[in-house]
């Protein structure tokens, strides 16, 4: 007859975690960046994308470590290497990166409304909480927040956000001298140029007319 202790041993759960590596949401939330911009990233762009992520992410960002870690995500199913060599969101990789990018822009919104952290600073804070909000806390923060449907840097958030009726954006580049323009959004991940924009009143909401 086995002991008591190896009985409470043997009832441990082997379930295997549906969340990804910290590492691995970190490829995804930069690889969900380049689905909503439309774009297929190369192994050197995507490479170029991680750089911009927080030190404290501790990323290899040579070419040599995505292109392992990029690999490693093949055989898990999230990413897939199309005949252009560019890399691609599986069905299951999608699902993954719609989460991550979830929590990374609730998080954001989270430390800004109810922590008043600066929003130069509300992007490298949220990496730091992102990986540790479980589901039910991510419930419980959307019912704080009453539902958001934008992070504080105008970002739709993924299943909070209706984008059938939302209105067109465009970019910077495609704007016409003299006319006006409603802000949508705003990059996130520059701190230095987050802090000019929001001293300069340049932020989500707010007009501003072309000269």
């Amino acid at each position: 007859m086995p002991s008591k202790g190896k009985e409470r041993t043997s009832t441990r759960s082997t379930k295997k975690s549906e969340r990804a590596s910290a590492v691995a949401e970190n490829y995804l939330l930069s690889m969900y960046g380049f689905w909503e911009d439309q774009k297929k990233p190369t192994l050197a762009v995507l490479a170029e994308s991680l750089k911009r992520m927080p030190e404290s992410e501790g990323l290899g960002t040579s070419l040599p470590s995505v292109t392992g870690m990029v690999r490693r995500m093949q055989k898990e199913n999230l990413l897939e290497v199309n005949s252009q060599k560019e890399i691609l969101l599986t069905r299951e990789g999608f699902r993954r990166a719609e989460d991550i990018t979830k929590r990374h822009r609730l998080a954001e919104l989270m430390v800004v409304d109810l922590f008043d952290i600066g929003l130069p600073r509300a992007h490298l804070e949220a990496h730091r909480l992102e990986h540790a909000i479980s589901s039910e806390l991510m419930q419980n923060i959307i019912k704080r927040l009453g539902d958001p449907a934008l992070s504080p840097f105008g970002r739709p958030i993924p299943g909070l956000f209706d984008d059938k009726n939302g209105p067109e954006v465009i970019s910077l580049e495609q704007t016409t001298e003299g006319s006006t323009y409603l802000i949508q959004r705003i990059p996130e991940d520059n701190e230095d140029l987050v802090q000019f924009l929001v001293d300069a009143d340049i932020l989500p909401g707010n007009t501003v007319t072309i000269e």
